[in-house]
């Protein structure tokens, strides 16, 4: 996994964690960051995770906006995988 872009689609200040899994389901990676207002656009992500074998992009907390949804959901594009 080289790198995504990833925003908050509701909530701002959502805490994303991506974690890289190997084969045998252990965690050989992780990496977390806050976004910001959701309505400032994505933020690209370089994680140069190596020999994952599954990946995990978890949105946690936040605090509600005023866009008409609720949680902390994510909105994920750009993934480059190599």
């Amino acid at each position: 996994m080289k790198s995504l872009s990833v925003t908050a689609a509701w909530f701002t200040g959502v805490t994303v964690r991506v974690e890289g899994f190997n084969s045998s389901s252990s965690v050989v990676d992780t990496y977390e960051v806050t976004l910001g207002d959701p309505r400032l656009g994505a933020l690209s992500i370089d994680l140069d995770f190596e020999n994952i074998y599954q990946l995990k992009i978890t949105g946690i907390g936040g605090t509600s906006t005023s866009l008409q949804g609720e949680g902390p959901w994510l909105a994920v594009d750009d993934i480059v995988v190599y």
